[in-house]
C-alpha cells in the first residue's frame, strides 16, 4: 500500500515537472519572459498585425505586441499598436517603427534605430513608417500594365498596316547602303590607296621644296634690303656724282620734251615712207633692181 503511494506521488511530481517546463518552453517561445516596458505605435492599416506579433529592433528580437485598437479621429480611422519592449531597451527618439510583410512570410515590425542621442521615454509613442502592400501595388502594376496595352494596341496595329511600305522603304535603304560599300570599297583599292601615298610624297616633297624656295627668298629679300640701303644712304649722303648724273637727266628730259614735236613729225614722215616704200615693192618687186625713174621712162609713149 505504502508502495503504491509513493508510485502515484512520483507520477504526479513528473506530471507537474513536465507541465512547468512545458509552460517555461512557451513563455521562451513566445518572447514574455522578463520584465518589459510600454510603447505603442500609430498606424493608418495595420497590414494583419495582432497581439503576440513579434517585435524586432534592426533585426533583433525585442518584444511583442500587446494589443491593437481602432481609434477614429478628425483625420479618419487609425490603429494604436500597443509594443512591449524588453526593459532598459534603448530606443532613441528619431526611431521609426515598420511593418515587414512578406509573399511567404510572417507580419513583424521591426523598428530601425536613429542616430539621436536622446531615448524615449516608456510610454512613448515610436514614430511609425507605412508598409506598402504587396498584392496592392501588384494590382496597381498590373492595372498599369494593361493601360500600357491599351495604349500600344492602336500603334501595333498601324505599325502592321505600315509595315509593307516600312519593309520595302528598309530593303531600298539596304540597297543603297550596299552600292555605297561597293564605292567605298573600289575608292579604297590597293591602287587608289597607293596614288594617295604617293601624292602624299609628293606633296611631302613640295613641302620640302616650298621650304626652300622660301630660305632662297628670304635670302633675296636680305639682298634687296642691302640695296634699298644703300640706295637711301646715297640719296641721303647727296653726292656729287649722283646729283651731277640726276641733273643731267633731268636736262636730257627736258630737251626731249621741247623737240618732241619735231621729232613726232619726222617719225611719221618715215612711217609714211616706209609704208609707200613696203606697199611699192609689194605691188613690184623688181623695183629693187630696176629702180624708180627707169619705170617711169618705160611707162612714157
Amino acid at each position: 500500500m505504502r508502495d503504491e503511494r509513493r508510485n502515484t506521488l512520483l507520477a504526479g511530481g513528473f506530471v507537474v515537472a513536465m507541465l512547468a517546463a512545458l509552460l517555461v518552453w512557451i513563455a521562451l517561445l513566445s518572447g514574455r519572459t522578463g520584465p518589459t516596458e510600454p510603447y505603442f505605435v500609430t498606424y493608418e492599416r495595420v497590414h494583419g498585425l495582432r497581439a503576440g506579433t513579434e517585435i524586432f529592433f534592426d533585426g533583433y528580437p525585442v518584444g511583442l505586441i500587446d494589443e491593437v485598437t481602432p481609434q477614429d479621429g478628425e483625420a479618419g480611422r487609425r490603429f494604436r499598436v500597443d509594443l512591449s519592449i524588453r526593459r532598459g531597451w534603448p530606443v532613441p527618439d528619431d526611431s521609426r517603427a515598420r511593418v515587414l510583410q512578406g509573399l511567404f512570410s510572417r507580419v513583424v515590425v521591426d523598428i530601425r534605430g536613429g542616430a539621436s542621442g536622446r531615448l524615449l521615454e516608456p510610454g512613448s509613442e515610436i514614430a511609425g513608417e507605412e508598409a506598402s502592400d504587396v498584392f496592392s501595388e501588384a494590382g496597381t502594376l498590373v492595372a498599369r500594365v494593361s493601360d500600357l496595352v491599351e495604349e500600344l494596341r492602336p500603334l501595333v496595329a498601324q505599325a502592321s498596316q505600315d509595315a509593307p511600305t516600312i519593309l520595302a522603304h528598309l530593303e531600298a535603304f539596304t540597297a543603297d547602303l550596299d552600292r555605297a560599300s561597293e564605292q567605298l570599297q573600289a575608292l579604297l583599292s590597293r591602287e587608289n590607296v597607293d596614288r594617295v601615298g604617293r601624292s602624299l610624297e609628293r606633296m611631302e616633297e613640295a613641302s620640302g621644296s616650298l621650304s626652300e624656295l622660301g630660305r632662297g627668298l628670304d635670302g633675296t629679300r636680305a639682298r634687296i634690303d642691302g640695296v634699298l640701303a644703300r640706295v637711301d644712304e646715297l640719296v641721303r649722303e647727296d653726292r656729287g656724282d649722283v646729283s651731277e648724273a640726276l641733273r643731267d637727266l633731268d636736262h636730257s628730259l627736258s630737251t626731249v620734251a621741247r623737240h618732241i614735236d619735231a621729232i613726232a613729225a619726222d617719225l611719221e614722215t618715215s612711217s609714211r615712207n616706209l609704208s609707200e616704200f613696203t606697199r611699192q615693192i609689194r605691188e613690184d618687186p623688181g623695183v629693187i633692181v630696176r629702180g624708180r625713174e627707169r619705170d617711169e621712162e618705160a611707162v612714157r609713149p
